[in-house]
């Protein structure tokens, strides 16, 4: 729906002027770029792609942490990989997409297979086999032409963290009366970080 509304990239786009992953902007006091940037897409079959893979990766995360928790662990990762990866680019590097965030949601599959598994389950396959399947999916799905693998990739080292911390979540974190107000607040937190956006001076 927001690209329906923004549409894809043009010139003079306010959205993508304020809203991009800009590694300059970010690391001149622009953090929330590394946000907003989550909710842009260059065209149509990028924002369908994210929304296909994002539709299949997010409901077993929501089914063993809640929504809450299911919708701020992507968050955390995507804006953790943007934020990461602008500390090790060129400064004129921008990006743009949800992809950080979903690559994310595979790493906090990844880390709560790895981590929150049953002993005796463990036994019956190879530690190895999440994460090797991890960068296969990194290779194919994110290292394609103008994909931005570091970004990708950080965004799954994150994702895989988070799935780790929350592998060891006190079950009264996971309380269904936190599930709703955690929803509220991702949604605020990207509106807020839009609001900012928006609301600062033209570079």
């Amino acid at each position: 729906m927001f690209f329906a509304w923004i549409g894809p990239p043009a010139a003079g786009s306010r959205w993508f002027e304020r809203g991009a992953a800009s590694a300059r902007q970010i690391m001149s006091g622009e953090p929330w770029r590394a946000v907003t940037a989550l909710t842009l897409h260059v065209d149509a079959v990028h924002v369908a792609g994210n929304a296909v893979a994002t539709a299949a990766l997010l409901p077993p995360i929501v089914q063993r942490l809640g929504p809450g928790w299911g919708l701020w662990l992507p968050l955390l990762a995507g804006t953790a990989g943007n934020l990461l990866s602008a500390t090790l680019y060129d400064p004129r590097h921008v990006a743009v997409g949800a992809s950080t965030a979903t690559f994310g949601a595979i790493g906090i599959l990844a880390g709560l297979r790895l981590f929150a598994t049953p002993p005796r389950a463990r036994t019956r396959w190879k530690p190895w086999i999440v994460p090797v399947a991890c960068l296969v999916l990194l290779a194919f799905l994110g290292a394609g032409r103008d994909a931005d693998v570091l970004a990708h990739g950080l965004g799954l080292l994150s994702g895989a963290a988070l799935g780790f911390a929350a592998s060891a979540t006190p079950r009264r974190l996971l309380d269904p009366s936190l599930q709703w107000p955690l929803v509220a607040l991702a949604a605020l937190t990207v509106i807020g970080c839009w609001l900012l956006a928006l609301a600062a001076p033209a570079q």
